[in-house]
């Protein structure tokens, strides 16, 4: 379901910015979150769950602070002329945030989060994919899946109408991307998969809702900081190689969107210069995200093939082994 959810947000999202104001995209959750409280009313089973456990609206406060700092630093550094000033404070915001929520969730009897379990080299390596998943066993999942989905990146670039200039497809067909996202989907699905398995089967009983939070909270940090340092990159890239046509308005070097929007104020023919001028730059900005990423799910890929020995084996494994030897 929360795949199905990330493919299907931006293009719903995107119907009410085409006739509306771009705040109503947040209004599309209403109605999902409205019916979401109805049918847990109704169908989820009532839990034995504590009821006397307090809220830290304090603790909710400072990790909210960490990563909206961070993702702000990320997004200030990447734009023409950055703010030193915003820079720094984003920074220090993100980080006096995380220390204190760690701090106060290590003096609380009912923590947020339980950071006895990120200690668990087992649940730790599960959500980072690191070198410590030999313990666990999923090894070719993990390489195998990052190494596909590396494939499937670079198989979507090159297989981009006009992003590789050696490469020569019809640009009327954009369908020529989805077997590239495809392959992706099937190897980083493979990824999360095993990564899921690993957190929550080493988890003590007690401990599994917490555990399954720290899986949920790990997956969401990772999206939100590969959205902000690849959307960064796309967006400067952008703004650093679009050359605007003479006369063109300042403003269209802002976005691939900004241009579209100035362009539409133009002439027939300014409006076409500028629109081919911001999709070159905007091709340039698509193709190095894409390779970055790819090369990325490749060196994690190839790092955690060579670096991850398969599980020991079990007691009475190893017993029988050395009767047989």
């Amino acid at each position: 379901m929360s795949v199905c959810g990330s493919a299907l947000g931006p293009v719903l999202g995107g119907l009410p910015l085409e006739h509306f104001w771009w705040g109503s995209v947040f209004l599309i959750n209403v109605p999902v979150v409205v019916l979401a409280l109805a049918a847990a009313a109704v169908l989820a089973p009532s839990g034995s769950g504590r009821s006397d456990t307090p809220w830290d609206l304090v603790a909710s406060v400072q990790i909210m602070v960490g990563p909206v700092g961070l993702v702000y630093a990320v997004k200030e550094v990447t734009k023409p002329g950055p703010r030193l000033p915003h820079l720094v404070i984003a920074l220090a915001a993100a980080a006096v945030g995380f220390v204190l929520f760690l701090r106060r969730q290590r003096r609380q009897e009912h923590p947020l989060l339980d950071t006895a379990l990120l200690r668990d080299p087992r649940i730790g390596a599960g959500i980072a994919a690191g070198g410590l998943l030999h313990r666990t066993g999923p090894r070719p999942l993990i390489a195998g899946g990052l190494l596909v989905g590396a494939a499937g990146v670079l198989g979507t670039l090159l297989l981009t109408p006009g992003a590789v200039p050696f490469v020569r497809l019809d640009p009327g067909h954009p369908a020529w991307i989805a077997p590239g996202l495809l392959v992706a989907g099937a190897g980083l699905g493979a990824v999360m998969t095993a990564a899921s398995a690993v957190i929550m089967g080493n988890a003590p009983a007690h401990r599994a809702g917490m555990a399954a939070s720290v899986e949920e909270v790990s997956y969401e940090l990772g999206s939100l900081s590969g959205v902000a340092v690849l959307g960064s990159v796309l967006g400067s890239l952008y703004t650093a190689t679009v050359h605007l046509p003479a006369g063109a308005p300042a403003a269209a070097e802002d976005s691939l969107d900004a241009a579209r929007a100035v362009a539409a104020r133009l002439s027939t023919t300014e409006a076409a210069a500028l629109r081919d001028a911001a999709h070159r730059a905007f091709d340039h900005g698509y193709t190095a995200t894409l390779l970055i990423a790819g090369v990325a799910l490749a060196a994690g890929g190839v790092f955690t093939a060579r670096h991850l020995a398969p599980p020991a084996p079990a007691p009475e494994e190893r017993r029988e082994r050395q009767h047989v030897a």
